[in-house]
């Protein structure tokens, strides 16, 4: 998960914007790496996880408003997203995390970067 919190964190803080293929190409690994590793991350890698869902789903959901080629493949991604958003809280929440909880923790890494 380290990988992919680092990666976003860069592309936070880059100047300009990714192309829709480095886009897609970063959210199919993640979504992958996160079918494969959903059921043994720790508290710290699902706020990770959780940060990086947030992430990609806010830009898809900007991205898709505009009138391009590529506006519906970001609805698509944004929805499942919007999935992945909702399970990765509900696993918080079984790990013994409120609600309140998970939104300090994330607010606290959105703050550090």
């Amino acid at each position: 998960m380290e990988q992919y919190f680092e990666k976003m964190k860069e592309y936070l803080n880059m100047e300009t914007e990714i192309s829709f293929a480095e886009f897609r190409d970063y959210y199919n690994a993640f979504i992958e790496h996160l079918k494969g590793t959903y059921e043994s991350l720790d508290q710290d890698q699902s706020i990770q996880a959780l940060f990086v869902i947030y992430n990609l789903e806010s830009n898809c959901e900007y991205r898709a408003k505009r009138k391009d080629s590529e506006a519906k493949k970001y609805k698509k991604m944004q929805a499942s997203l919007n999935i992945w958003s909702a399970a990765m809280r509900l696993r918080l929440n079984k790990q013994g995390l409120s609600e309140k909880e998970i939104s300090e923790r994330l607010d606290a890494v959105m703050t550090a970067v």
